[in-house]
């Protein structure tokens, strides 16, 4: 997954398994914030960056029969990019940056 230092705070992206459920989570000095409460919804973080005080983070959450990207700033979906229809396999981000322009 993702680790990120900040000042005094370290961020982890990453998430938690509960049964058959995975769920997308990023820790901030060890304690986790959930970025999906649906019940039943597959979600992975798998980058993290902090900018300006803004915790972003870049993962996959699981929709109509297919993994989608997602980007999320600090808790709340920013950007939903699909999976192509075309494409029999998934996208995964590795890693997100933020700028100011």
């Amino acid at each position: 997954m993702s680790v990120f230092a900040a000042g005094e705070n370290v961020y982890v992206a990453g998430y938690v398994v509960s049964g058959d459920n995975y769920t997308a989570v990023v820790w901030e000095n060890g304690i986790p914030k959930k970025l999906v409460e649906t019940p039943n919804t597959n979600s992975q973080a798998r980058a993290v960056y902090v900018y300006d005080g803004a915790v972003y983070a870049a993962g996959v959450v699981y929709t109509a029969n297919t993994w989608e990207m997602v980007v999320w700033k600090d808790g709340e979906i920013l950007y939903n990019i699909p999976n192509p229809a075309t494409s029999p396999r998934q996208s995964y981000p590795k890693s997100i940056f933020v700028t100011n322009k």
